[in-house]
């Protein structure tokens, strides 16, 4: 319906706009082709504007090969490695 494409424009342009990003554990949502799109996109457009943007996930690859380009490119990406790191959630 018109108002559903109204919201999703409107958060399309909110993420590809704000100047702090954080995709937090990228990889764990549900995978679609649409959605990687979408998530393409949106750093693409970040990227061409020199937008910072945060991601986080434990995959070791990107679940595509555009993605896993983009995230291994040293002049768009600093990577850092924190399997070390202290899990800090409480536990149920």
């Amino acid at each position: 319906t018109i108002g559903d494409n109204d919201a999703y424009d409107a958060l399309m342009g909110h993420l590809q706009h704000v100047p702090y990003l954080v995709i937090d554990d990228l990889g764990m949502e549900r995978e679609t082709a649409w959605g990687l799109e979408r998530i393409e996109l949106v750093l693409v457009h970040r990227e061409q504007r020199r937008l910072r943007t945060l991601i986080t996930s434990n995959l070791t690859e990107m679940p595509t090969p555009r993605l896993q380009s983009r995230v291994l490119d040293r002049t768009l990406c600093l990577l850092a490695d924190c399997a070390a790191a202290l899990d800090v959630r409480p536990r149920l």
